[in-house]
């Protein structure tokens, strides 16, 4: 019985959570509050932001601006639905109309990647290079946690290509510029191809190459 919290602590804390409810539903919808409630992600950067002591939005983006010397953040907020229905990359991610995998892919992803059950909604960022950068200077400039699973990499990427058909405008470029997802041990290049019209995906090992400035990276928020 001693670790039980006694009545008047279970009391504090319902009165502080109630509070705080209250207080958040007048000033925030409450989409926004089950989004958070909801998503995982959404969920981890509250705490971050309540652990900083809840700076003000300008503040952060003055911060970032700062740390991102050699990247551009172009997309803070790319939405990445749910799925809800298992989802076989090679499957889905093989060469076909519309649709171009190198055999490095194959072998360097496809071969980590298994079937995925279910995913739950998530966003992630997107920034663009400011100048031609090696593999290990734009890693070390994104955040904690930039590597992408190889399963999820390989849904994520044909959910952003299933928006763009035929090179349509969208979050990944449209323009022969390579979109880059860092993998385990592997960097997947995403790029369309307007002579062959379709699009494109390759891997690299991580290594002395350099990608020229432009291009764009994403990472899972």
């Amino acid at each position: 019985m001693s670790d039980i919290a006694p009545l008047e602590s279970i009391s504090n804390s319902l009165d502080t959570v109630s509070k705080f409810i209250r207080i958040m539903g007048k000033e925030v919808d409450s989409d926004d509050l089950f989004r958070v409630v909801n998503d995982k992600a959404a969920r981890h950067n509250l705490v971050a932001f309540l652990k900083a002591g809840c700076p003000k939005l300008t503040e952060i983006a003055t911060a970032v601006q700062k740390t991102l010397s050699v990247l551009a953040l172009e997309n803070d907020n790319i939405v990445l639905p749910a799925l809800t229905s298992p989802f076989d990359p090679r499957a889905v991610l093989k060469t076909r109309e519309g649709l171009w995998v190198s055999s490095e892919f194959e072998s360097r992803v496809l071969s980590q990647a298994g079937v995925v059950d279910k995913l739950d909604s998530a966003t992630c960022s997107s920034y663009d290079l400011k100048k031609n950068l090696y593999d290990r200077e734009i890693t070390t400039e994104l955040q904690e946690g930039y590597e992408w699973d190889a399963s999820e990499a390989c849904a994520r990427i044909a959910q952003l290509i299933e928006r763009q058909p035929g090179g349509r405008e969208g979050d990944l470029l449209y323009d022969g510029r390579a979109n880059l997802f860092y993998v385990p041990g592997y960097v997947v290049g995403v790029y369309w191809s307007a002579g062959l019209r379709r699009w494109r995906v390759s891997a690299w090992e991580l290594g002395d190459d350099r990608w020229d400035a432009g291009l764009r990276v994403f990472v899972r928020n």
